[in-house]
């Protein structure tokens, strides 16, 4: 059986779409707790750190055998050269916040780093992927419209690729499933690594 550890929408979808059969369970991880991590572990570290968490909090009644747990984070992250610091943008949960963290990143880039982890039979699999995203310049009254329209207070950074509706100028990685939060090349890799069948399909017994 394999487990999603994430009530994510958006994953849940990008798996359905892939053709990766899943249950879904709620982890039980408190995400912002981990921020204070980042200048010790990096990007990568820390989203596949909290990955680690949220597949490690999943407690189920079947042998570790016969489950693989899925587990991903998404950070958006602004580097500040000024500083020499990273700044994590998280789910906005308001529009104010929302629109903030728009205008902080309108005509810069940023990267969305996912760490993607698979525990199956108590061994993790960690795997980290990054996406570099170059906005368009655009002002408060554009960054307002979007919110306003999209509502994307749940979504880290406060937009959606998906949403194409034109503050996004480019993005440099392996494609939209990561940008959306969940890429599926590198689930698959982990996967198949960790012995899951191919076709999605789970394992007898």
């Amino acid at each position: 059986m394999l487990v999603l550890a994430s009530t994510s929408r958006y994953r849940q979808q990008l798996l359905a779409e892939a053709g990766i059969r899943a249950e879904v369970a709620a982890p039980d991880v408190d995400e912002r707790s981990f921020d204070g991590q980042l200048a010790a572990l990096g990007p990568c570290g820390l989203a596949e750190r909290i990955a680690e968490a949220k597949a490690r909090s999943i407690r189920l009644e079947q042998p570790p055998s016969d489950v693989w747990i899925l587990a991903a984070d998404q950070l958006a992250v602004i580097d500040d050269p000024t500083t020499g610091t990273q700044r994590l943008l998280t789910k906005p949960g308001t529009r104010e916040r929302a629109v903030e963290q728009l205008l902080s990143m309108a005509g810069g880039t940023h990267r969305l780093v996912n760490g993607v982890v698979v525990l199956h039979d108590d061994r993790i699999r960690t795997a980290c992927d990054v996406h570099l995203v170059a906005m368009e310049p655009f002002g408060r009254a554009e960054a307002e419209a979007y919110v306003e329209r999209y509502q994307p207070l749940d979504c880290v950074g406060s937009y959606r690729v998906e949403d194409d509706a034109g503050l996004i100028r480019s993005v440099d990685g392996s494609g939209d499933d990561g940008v959306i939060g969940l890429p599926i090349g590198v689930v698959r890799r982990l996967l198949a690594e960790s012995g899951w069948p191919d076709d999605g399909v789970a394992p007898p017994g």
